[in-house]
């Protein structure tokens, strides 16, 4: 079976019936030397490798899930299938059946992608293969159904692009479980989030068809052992996180909440996963902010923005947005060499130190590629965490990132 790993396309049909626990702060953080990152991690939690393993390109060479079972997971990875995809190459329009030879730098339109799914052990015996395939059609408005995997790694979820009825699907790494959901209505179900006791899945459901205008996204809840679903925000764009006690939904302005939040300006805002109250945050004077993530303790939002509008003028800072409402504050970042955050993606956390990845452009240590970076909340400071221009391969437990032994 002929394949080849497609970088921005990572994904997989995974998801945790299991309780993660949530997130806890460490003490030292940034605060003190960059060994403290390291020191408080167990192999309890499984192993953080410092060069990330590359995703396979030869299914037949990787044991599945159900002959060599794992407890869990790090990371997922979807490797698109030239044989039963429908590839156009993009200058003659020609239909591509194969792989390119190593090296190619032509470009490819998938318009039908089928893939094979892998999952990495968190405990460090490498790729599984997992059970079915993921497909995903393109159009002016599809979204990718990226994967999901819980914090504790144990578990996985999957979405899918203009399907009818819109469902999500999750699979147990131990017992090999899987089970589906569904929505009752025609959509595409993506940006999929693990509550971190893993009783909760959120996501994104947009009902945009084929070749039509788009249409706004949801935020719908899931209950995992009900399978009880509702809306919590409708008519919304702007990435979204869970806080560490699973009880609050913080959703980034974005493109803005058409519904909630009327006005040109829209601002960040907490939502009350059993209420649906909403929280309205204090804009941090700045523009372009990234995905949320809460402080250790719940008590602040932090996200990285450009702190000026007009680009030749801005650096990248971090905003560190109170939850109560109060007034935020910019932390201007120390070590990047770059004026915008577009393109650095916030990974995760470990300990009190936000972990970055993207175009910072910080340091030697990274050899020219992304790897991983760690930047305190507190000074702003930024530096080379792992060097690896591997990371981040798709989607990380979040637990197994923050409390995982590195080796």
């Amino acid at each position: 079976m002929r394949a080849l790993a497609g970088a921005t396309l990572m994904a997989a049909l995974l998801a945790p019936a299991t309780s993660a626990a949530p997130a806890r702060a460490d003490a030292t953080g940034l605060l003190a030397p960059a060994s403290a990152l390291t020191s408080a991690a167990t192999s309890t939690d499984g192993y953080l490798p410092r060069a990330m393993p590359k995703p396979p390109t030869d299914s037949t060479a990787v044991p599945t899930l159900a002959a060599s079972p794992i407890t869990r997971g790090l990371t997922t990875a979807q490797i698109l299938d030239w044989d039963d995809s429908v590839v156009f190459d993009y200058a003659t329009g020609q239909r591509v059946t194969a792989p390119p030879p190593p090296g190619s730098r032509g470009a490819y339109t998938i318009e039908s992608g089928v893939y094979d799914a892998y999952v990495l052990d968190a405990d460090g015996t490498g790729w599984r293969r997992l059970p079915g395939r993921v497909t995903q059609q393109r159009g002016p408005y599809a979204q990718n159904a990226f994967p999901a995997i819980s914090p504790s790694g144990r578990a996985l979820a999957g979405g899918g692009t203009f399907q009818r009825p819109a469902r999500v699907r999750t699979l147990t790494l131990r017992t090999g479980q899987q089970r589906e959901y569904r929505l009752g209505t025609f959509g595409t179900t993506s940006n999929l989030q693990f509550s971190p006791d893993g009783r909760w899945l959120a996501f994104d459901l947009s009902r945009t068809r084929p070749n039509r205008p788009a249409t706004p996204h949801d935020i719908v809840v899931l209950d995992l052992a009900t399978g009880d679903f509702r809306t919590l925000l409708s008519g919304r764009t702007g990435p979204f996180s869970w806080s560490p006690d699973s009880r609050r939904i913080a959703v980034a302005a974005g493109g803005g909440l058409a519904n909630e939040l009327p006005g040109p300006q829209r601002r960040t805002v907490v939502v009350d996963v059993a209420t649906g109250g909403l929280t309205e945050l204090a804009r941090p004077g700045a523009r372009g902010q990234s995905a949320p993530v809460f402080s250790a303790d719940g008590r602040e939002l932090w996200m990285l923005v450009q702190d000026k509008v007009r680009w030749k003028d801005a650096r990248p800072a971090l905003a560190v947005v109170p939850v109560d409402g109060t007034a935020a504050r910019l932390v201007p970042l120390q070590g990047a060499r770059t004026n915008s955050p577009y393109g650095v993606m916030v990974v995760g956390r470990r300990g009190d130190a936000l972990l970055l990845s993207g175009p910072l452009d910080l340091a030697r240590p990274l050899r020219g590629g992304h790897g991983l970076s760690a930047l305190s909340p507190r000074t702003g400071r930024v530096r080379p965490f792992l060097g690896d221009p591997s990371y981040p391969a798709g989607p990380l437990a979040l637990t197994v990132l923050e409390k995982g032994q590195l080796r």
